[in-house]
């Protein structure tokens, strides 16, 4: 059994209310970008759906939303925490960020369960596609059996930032677990690397920087905007990832 939380509870400082609303409501072919990733991953086959905010909207109004009211900057933790009493205790939890436009081949990567993996879904550096200069972590997907060892990382990444050397909450966790799990063979941290369309929107220039290629049609081979992606088939693609990845983890 899989769940999947969407956050968007967070500050959104850098966004700053551009277009009047938070990013995950900014649209996204005629709707918001919200509305559209449930559906992309419904259409996938994913049914336990949740969102946390801090207000809920009526763009999720089929979907269950949970209200955090806490303050979403308190500490790098919050970002994730903020769905603590959501994760699933008999099976897999993914937490997506609600502010990432997710391609075909990018949502294949959700439904994987693989014992023993913390997955981080994301890009590790600059976009050869949408121009984004910098690496992002779009996702993170464990089982049951990793709720303690995500909790103690994370509790190491806010120990870090009260240090006064802060780090991105979802790099900073992802770089403690791969220190932390290197030599665990009871789990492992690994980085699906996705260098396609999905993007995040921190900024609004990351917004009006993706909409151009999204409306410019750059996106789409067809009159029916089918996407472009790889022609490898989607199952390939995964197992090569995680192929690459564990390559990787036994490596360095």
């Amino acid at each position: 059994m899989s769940k999947l939380i969407l956050l968007g509870a967070g500050a959104m400082k850098r966004w700053n209310n551009h277009l009047g609303g938070p990013k995950f409501m900014a649209p996204v072919g005629g709707r918001p970008l919200l509305s559209d990733t449930i559906d992309r991953f419904r259409k996938l086959g994913t049914d336990d759906i949740t969102f946390v905010t801090r207000e809920k909207v009526p763009a999720a109004s089929d979907t269950r939303q949970v209200v955090f009211s806490d303050n979403p900057d308190a500490a790098p933790s919050s970002k994730f925490l903020s769905s603590r009493e959501e994760w699933n205790a008999d099976g897999w939890t993914t937490l997506a960020f609600a502010d990432v436009w997710w391609s075909s081949t990018a949502l294949q990567l959700v439904d994987l369960e693989l014992p023993g993996l913390i997955i981080f879904i994301g890009r590790k550096g600059p976009s050869r596609f949408t121009e984004c200069a910098y690496g992002e972590i779009f996702a993170l997907r464990f089982g049951a059996e990793s709720h303690g060892i995500i909790e103690n990382a994370l509790a190491e990444v806010d120990a870090l930032h009260s240090k006064k050397t802060p780090q991105p909450s979802g790099w900073g966790l992802y770089r403690t677990l791969k220190s932390h799990l290197k030599d665990d063979g009871a789990a492992q941290a690994v980085f699906l690397d996705v260098d396609d369309y999905t993007d995040d929107f921190d900024f609004p220039r990351d917004y009006k920087r993706w909409t151009k290629n999204y409306e410019s049609g750059n996106f789409w081979v067809t009159k029916d905007r089918k996407e472009v992606t790889t022609s490898v088939p989607p199952l390939l693609v995964v197992a090569l990832l995680i192929l690459g990845a564990a390559i990787g983890a036994f490596l360095f």
